[in-house]
């Protein structure tokens, strides 16, 4: 039974809580939240222009194991509450102390106690990360259009990899970055090497490119190495 510390955490931050406008359920389920957490979305706008696209709707499905933390409800809430009649940009550039200063009584007093920082931080990394990859593959189909001749990441050849993994990456500068871009140099099993010269968070591409190849790594997630 979840237990709300009313003491330390904000009444914004309680209210997410106890009147959660977003979420559409609990799964049962086992496994980590990342692999059971699910989106119910709804954009405005041209699919063929995705800067453009507006969230219109944003529910989540919750693992039971995060249902019992306080950290994923909060985080999993206010995002979901910040996103809407906005555009993909501002998720993808939304960081954790927005969050938290979003659900501040006052500027003097933090809204989530400091042993819960990095349980928060670290859901709000892996949330943002899995729905803008998720997003993605909605927008750009890719799921069917790149892996639609087979999902077996081992079955591909050394060439439909190189040219299915760059197709990703030039989608994601497209849409996300407007000088330095992220270059690919090549794929090895199952690295893949990079230049990343800008330090851009790379969570989105990684997170992408698991669910598109999930089904065919062995149970092994597919790495991003930025080359020195």
């Amino acid at each position: 039974m979840l237990v709300i510390m009313s003491l330390v955490l904000s009444n914004r931050a309680q209210k997410m809580i106890q009147e959660p406008l977003h979420l559409l359920g609990i799964d049962v389920g086992d496994g980590l939240f990342r692999r059971t957490i699910s989106w119910k979305l709804s954009f405005s706008g041209d699919y063929s222009d995705p800067k453009k696209l507006i969230f219109l709707s944003l529910g989540y499905t919750l693992s039971d194991s995060c249902s019992s933390r306080i950290s994923p409800i909060i985080i999993a809430e206010t995002l979901s509450r910040l996103v809407i009649k906005k555009n993909l940009n501002y998720l993808h550039s939304l960081n954790f102390r927005e969050i938290e200063n979003y659900l501040r009584d006052s500027n003097e007093r933090v809204s989530i106690p400091l042993d819960l920082w990095e349980d928060s931080k670290a859901f709000f990394e892996d949330f943002k990360a899995t729905l803008v990859a998720n997003v993605l593959i909605e927008i750009f189909s890719l799921a069917n259009n790149l892996a639609k001749n087979s999902k077996n990441w081992e079955d591909l050849s050394l060439f439909d990899k190189n040219m299915m993994v760059k197709s990703i990456i030039d989608h994601f500068n497209d849409l996300f970055l407007d000088s330095k871009k992220i270059q690919l140099i090549y794929v090895q099993n199952n690295s893949i090497f990079i230049k990343n010269d800008d330090k851009i968070d790379l969570s989105v591409i990684q997170n992408l490119l698991n669910i598109i190849f999930s089904s065919g790594t062995n149970n092994h997630s597919l790495n991003l190495v930025a080359d020195s």
